[in-house]
């Protein structure tokens, strides 16, 4: 199995966290290979995923500022980087999965990694007339 494989299969069932983003860390994150692919690429449903998800999960309440996405189409792969609320952000979003894993840091020179995995959901039709959907 090749690492991508390895890496959306492992996404979508760990129950440690530290698994699927060690597999992105180590095996693709640190190959020059891999971040030659793809080309770079903007999704305002990306960003709002991560702005939204992010801000409930850290508490903070802030758009991720100099957001950089590579796609990566063949494996219809997102990957990139943010800064959210001052924090390092580095994230990878299977579009097909609609499933995701970012990784916030408390620094750039290290420290505490919080991973938070992350789903898109697209509501057939909103809970009640005039509704919007919220994380």
């Amino acid at each position: 199995m090749d690492a991508i494989e390895a890496l959306r299969a492992s996404v979508e069932t760990a129950t440690d966290l530290e698994e699927p983003w060690a597999l992105f860390r180590d095996r693709l994150a640190s190959s020059s290979s891999f971040m030659a692919k793809g080309v770079p690429k903007k999704s305002s449903a990306l960003l709002e995923m991560i702005a939204t998800t992010f801000g409930k999960a850290l508490g903070v309440s802030a758009a991720p500022v100099g957001m950089k996405s590579i796609y990566v189409k063949q494996d219809r792969l997102w990957h990139g980087m943010c800064s959210l609320g001052g924090r390092p952000t580095v994230y990878f979003y299977f579009e097909d999965l609609e499933l995701g894993l970012a990784g916030v840091m408390s620094s750039l020179t290290g420290g505490r990694v919080e991973l938070i995995r992350f789903r898109r959901v697209v509501l057939s039709r909103p809970g009640w007339p005039g509704a919007r959907a919220k994380a």
